[in-house]
């Protein structure tokens, strides 16, 4: 049995643009806009990935304001952790 959390956060990373999401995010902060031009996809698809990567605690969202006031990401966690308990896979975030 794979907890529901557990699941979901597999399935999230296995989606190409969370995954190039975060490894473009190691190098700093960014906006979405940003990250969009950076790694060749739209905006909506970043916005989206952002949005799913912060429900699960992988990224977090600070308002800034350089010229007008924007959401600027970062990196929430460094490593995920999978561990199998009880029958279930469960994960950490550090």
């Amino acid at each position: 049995m794979v907890a529901p959390h557990a699941e979901a956060l597999v399935r999230l990373l296995g989606n190409p643009t969370s995954r190039a999401v975060l490894v473009a995010l190691e190098d700093g902060p960014s906006y979405p806009r940003e990250l969009a031009a950076r790694l060749h996809v739209t905006e909506g698809q970043v916005q989206k990935a952002l949005r799913q990567l912060g429900q699960h605690g992988l990224v977090a969202g600070r308002w800034h304001h350089d010229g007008k006031t924007v959401k600027r990401y970062e990196l929430a966690a460094h490593a995920v952790r999978f561990a199998f308990h009880d029958g279930a896979i469960h994960s950490t975030l550090e």
